[in-house]
């Protein structure tokens, strides 16, 4: 079974460096809402972890 959160559209989505790792980051009115850091083995995406923790998103 899959649970979905609220939904939301972000206003802007990038891509930075997070922990030495390509991520996305989803802002939404102004603020950092997720991200979304993505590893990467062989060319392919393998594991795709995300973050909302407002503590852990200060810094970005």
């Amino acid at each position: 079974m899959v649970r979905v959160g609220r939904q939301w559209r972000p206003d802007r989505i990038g891509l930075v460096e997070a922990g030495g790792e390509p991520a996305l980051v989803f802002h939404r009115e102004g603020r950092v809402c997720s991200v979304d850091p993505l590893r990467i083995t062989d060319g392919l995406i393998t594991a795709h972890p995300r973050v909302i923790n407002p503590d852990k998103l200060s810094h970005v």
